[in-house]
């Protein structure tokens, strides 16, 4: 990934001013599926034309637009290897209901 952009967001989405409440310099763009939740993010604002901000300095057009295409496919690519391990993120089952259904199995 350009690494021009990110150097902008960086300016505000860091740990010290955390912006947002996003730090970007805790995440990997190229490791999407690490924190897929916050690159999503990301792409939405790009993609609403949010970000960068008004004012602040932005990369060409070009860079601009190949690095939201870029991430766009690494979180596509993402999410089908989700769909193909046939696994779409499940929500964990709370503790009672589990016992509820162990109880429910040994009874049987």
């Amino acid at each position: 990934m350009k690494p021009s952009l990110i150097s902008i967001a960086l300016v505000c989405h860091n740990g010290t001013l955390k912006t947002g409440g996003l730090e970007l310099d805790a995440y990997d763009a190229n490791d999407v599926a690490a924190h897929p939740e916050v690159w999503e993010r990301v792409l939405r604002k790009l993609r609403a034309n949010a970000m960068p901000p008004t004012g602040m300095p932005r990369p060409d057009r070009a860079t601009f637009t190949k690095f939201e295409a870029d991430l766009a496919a690494r979180l596509e690519h993402w999410q089908s290897l989700i769909l193909i391990q046939g696994a779409p993120l499940l929500q964990p089952l709370k503790p009672s209901s589990v016992s509820k259904r162990c109880s429910k199995t040994t009874r049987n």
